[in-house]
C-alpha cells in the first residue's frame, strides 16, 4: 500500500500546515493538503495539542501535497479522533499538527522544527486542545458545563475577594448535585492532555486557547478561574469532592504559571541584593515527571521558554544519547543563571550511567510520597524568603574535556558522623537526643531551639523564616511535641485511629487553648512541609542538618560557590558525587561563607563527576 512521503527536508525558517477539507458525514474518510510556506508569509492558522494516543491499529487517513496525490497514511488514534470531530462540514480548517508537518523520521527536520516551536504557537490564531471523545460513562458533557459554570462565576475573582460577600450561586449544574458534577471535573482533568510536558508550552505560548471535548468546549478563562470558584462558592467548597478537583487542576495551574513568569525579566536589583533566578527552577520542578514519548522532549518541551534552545547554549538534537541531552541541559541552566539551583532536582542516588549532578528529567515522581517531603530546600514562592548558605557568591565554572565533570569551588563543612530518621513514632525522639548528646552545643535550652528549628529547615508552614526570636513555645513546638510523644503511648496505639489523628486526640487532651492548639497546629504544618520525609544529621564538630534519606554516615557537607544551601558530596578517590541538598542550622545567612571569604581561606576544588 502508497505511503505518504515528504518531498523533502524544511528548514526552522519554514513551516509545513494541513487543510482538513470538509466532511459532509461523519463516517467520511478524513481527506488532509500539506503545504509548506515562510514562516514570515505562511497564512493564519490554528495549532492542534493533543496526545498521540495509540498507534496501533492504525487509522488510514488520506493526505495529499504539492508533488503527491492523495495517498493512505496512518495516524494514531489520539490524532484520527481529532481530525474527525475538528473538520467542519462545509468550509476547509487550516492547522498545524506536529505529527504531520513534521517528518518525525526526519530527525535532522525534527531538531529544527522543535526548535521553532515556540514560534509556532506564538504565531498561530489559537490553540485547540483536543481531550478526546465524550463519555457518557464519565459524565464528560457534565464536567464541561460545570467548568463553564464554575469558571464564568469566578471571572474577575481574586483570592483576595475570597473571603468577601458572594452572590448566590447555583446548588446544581444540569439538574445534578455538587458530589455528581464535581467528579465529573476530575474525571475529565484526569484525562492524559492534562499530564503531557508539551501542554504547558503550548498553553502558554498560544494567543488563545480553546478546549473540545467531543463536540463540547469550554474556555481558558473559565478553566484557569476553576480553582477560584471551588474555593469561594460555599455550596461547592464545603463539598469533600472538590478537594479532589483542586488537587488535580493544582499542579498543572503551578507548573503553567511558572512558564507565563520566567518569561518575564528574572533578575533585578532589589536593596541592593542581587535576585537570582527562581522562576526557572520552580518551573522545572512542577513539570518534573510529565509524560513525553521521547525523553529529550522534555528538556526541549519545557526550557523552550525558558532558554534559547536554538544557539549554542542548547542546540536541539535527536540523535544523541538521552543523558548527554540532559547533561547538556543543566551545563546550559548553571551557565545561563550562574548558579547551583538545578542540584536540587537530583533527588535520586547517583547512578553509573549520569553523572550525579544531572537531575534525571524524565524520572517519576514518587506518588506513594507525601508529596510536600519531595518540595526541594531550595525553591521558595518569593526570592526574600530563599536561603542564602554561600551569600550572593557565583558559581566558579571549570569546563573540562570530559563533559560528564564538573568543576567547581568552596569549602568543606565537616564530615556526616550520624543519620536518623524523621517519624513520629519514635524516629522525633532519638533524633532529638543524638542533638542533645552533642558536645559541640551549648546548653540544654540552645541543643532544643537548635532541634526544633532543624527539623522544620528554620520555615513556617507557608514557608517565610521564623522569627530569629521566637522560642519553642511560641513556636508551638512544646505542644507539637507532647503531642508526638502521645503516639509511642500504649494507650493511644490501642485506641485506634492513624497517626495524625491521634495525635490530634493527644493535643486536645493536653489542652484547650485556641491559640496553643494553632500554633502546634501550624508547627505540625511546617513540619510536614519541610522535615517529614527527610532525615536529621549531625557532623563530627557538631553541626545539625536536614536532607534527603540519600545520604550516608561519611558523607561530607560542603559549600560550594553558587548555591543556596549546602551540599552533600560522597567522595570517591578525588572526585566527588553530589548526593544531595541540605539545612544545616547556624550557616544558611550567608555569615559563615563571608567569615570564610573575608578570612583569606583558601577556596578548595571540587571535581564532580
Amino acid at each position: 500500500m502508497e505511503q505518504f512521503s515528504y518531498s523533502r527536508t524544511i528548514g526552522g525558517d519554514e513551516i509545513r500546515l494541513v487543510t482538513i477539507q470538509p466532511a459532509h458525514h461523519q463516517q467520511d474518510p478524513v481527506r488532509c493538503r500539506i503545504d509548506t510556506y515562510e514562516r514570515q508569509d505562511c497564512p493564519t492558522y490554528e495549532a492542534l495539542s493533543y496526545c498521540w494516543g495509540s498507534p496501533d491499529p492504525p487509522t488510514r487517513i488520506y493526505v495529499s501535497d504539492a508533488q503527491q496525490e492523495a495517498v493512505q497514511h496512518s495516524v494514531g488514534d489520539g490524532l484520527a479522533s481529532a481530525l474527525y470531530h475538528l473538520r467542519y462540514s462545509d468550509n476547509p480548517r487550516r492547522i498545524w499538527i506536529d505529527a504531520l508537518c513534521i517528518d518525525q523520521l526526519n530527525l535532522d527536520e525534527k531538531a529544527l522544527q522543535v526548535a521553532s516551536m515556540d514560534t509556532t504557537y506564538k504565531r498561530c490564531s489559537q490553540a485547540v486542545v483536543w481531550l478526546g471523545y465524550a463519555s457518557e460513562a464519565q459524565f464528560s458533557t457534565l464536567g464541561v458545563e460545570a467548568i463553564n459554570v464554575i469558571g464564568g462565576q469566578s471571572e474577575g475573582l481574586s483570592l483576595r475577594a475570597l473571603g468577601a460577600p458572594k452572590p448566590p450561586s447555583p446548588t446544581a449544574i444540569g439538574g445534578h448535585p455538587p458530589r455528581t458534577y464535581l467528579l465529573a471535573i476530575q474525571r475529565l482533568l484526569e484525562r492524559p492532555w492534562f499530564s503531557r510536558v508539551w501542554t504547558v508550552q503550548e498553553f502558554c505560548l498560544a494567543p488563545r486557547v480553546a478546549f473540545v471535548c467531543g463536540s463540547d468546549t469550554f474556555s481558558l478563562s473559565s478553566y484557569t478561574n476553576l480553582q477560584l470558584g471551588l474555593l469561594s462558592i460555599d455550596e461547592i467548597h464545603n463539598a469533600p469532592e472538590a478537594y479532589g478537583v483542586v488537587a488535580s487542576i493544582q499542579p498543572w495551574l503551578a507548573s503553567t504559571r511558572h512558564v507565563q513568569q520566567v518569561t518575564v525579566e528574572e533578575e533585578a536589583d532589589i536593596e541592593g541584593i542581587r535576585m537570582r533566578t527562581g522562576r526557572l527552577l520552580s518551573h522545572l520542578w512542577h513539570t518534573q515527571g510529565r509524560s513525553c514519548t521521547n525523553p529529550r522532549d522534555w528538556v526541549y518541551g519545557v526550557l523552550q521558554t525558558t532558554l534559547d534552545v536554538r544557539d549554542s547554549l542548547l542546540p536541539v538534537s535527536y540523535t544523541e544519547p538521552t543523558v548527554q541531552t540532559f547533561t547538556k541541559a543543566t551545563r546550559a541552566i548553571i551557565r545561563q543563571h550562574g548558579h547551583l539551583d538545578v542540584f536540587f532536582m537530583c533527588h535520586g542516588q547517583p547512578c553509573e550511567h549520569r553523572p550525579s549532578w544531572v537531575p534525571d528529567f524524565d524520572a517519576r515522581l514518587d506518588q506513594t510520597v507525601n508529596l510536600w517531603t519531595l518540595a526541594p530546600l531550595t525553591v521558595e514562592k518569593r526570592t526574600d524568603l530563599r536561603f542564602h548558605a554561600t551569600g550572593d557568591s557565583l558559581i566558579s565554572l571549570g569546563m573540562p574535556n570530559d563533559r560528564s565533570h564538573l568543576i567547581l569551588s568552596g569549602y568543606h563543612l565537616d564530615t556526616i558522623d550520624a543519620v536518623l530518621g524523621l517519624n513520629w513514632t519514635g524516629g522525633i525522639q532519638f533524633a532529638l537526643q543524638l542533638v542533645m548528646s552533642k558536645t559541640g552545643l551549648n546548653s540544654p535550652r540552645e541543643k532544643r531551639e537548635t532541634f526544633w528549628r532543624t527539623i522544620i529547615a528554620d520555615r513556617r508552614h507557608d514557608s517565610s523564616s521564623v522569627d530569629p526570636a521566637a522560642t519553642a513555645e511560641s513556636s508551638g513546638f512544646d505542644l507539637w511535641w507532647q503531642g508526638v510523644n502521645e503516639l509511642v503511648n500504649p494507650q493511644q496505639v490501642t485506641h485506634g485511629g492513624n497517626e495524625f489523628e491521634r495525635w490530634w486526640r493527644a493535643v486536645y487532651t493536653l489542652t484547650t487553648a485556641a491559640d496553643k492548639i494553632k500554633a502546634a497546629s501550624e508547627y505540625n504544618r511546617a513540619f510536614f512541609l519541610h522535615g517529614a520525609g527527610r532525615v536529621l544529621f549531625t557532623t563530627a564538630s557538631g553541626f545539625v542538618g536536614l536532607s534527603r534519606t540519600t545520604i550516608n554516615v561519611g558523607d561530607q557537607v560542603c559549600l560550594l560557590a553558587g548555591g543556596q544551601t549546602p551540599s552533600v558530596l560522597r567522595k570517591r578517590f578525588d572526585e566527588y558525587q553530589f548526593v544531595s541538598e541540605a539545612y544545616v542550622h547556624g550557616i544558611m545567612d550567608g555569615k559563615y561563607w563571608t567569615d570564610l571569604e573575608e578570612s583569606k581561606t583558601e577556596r578548595l576544588t571540587f571535581v564532580l563527576v
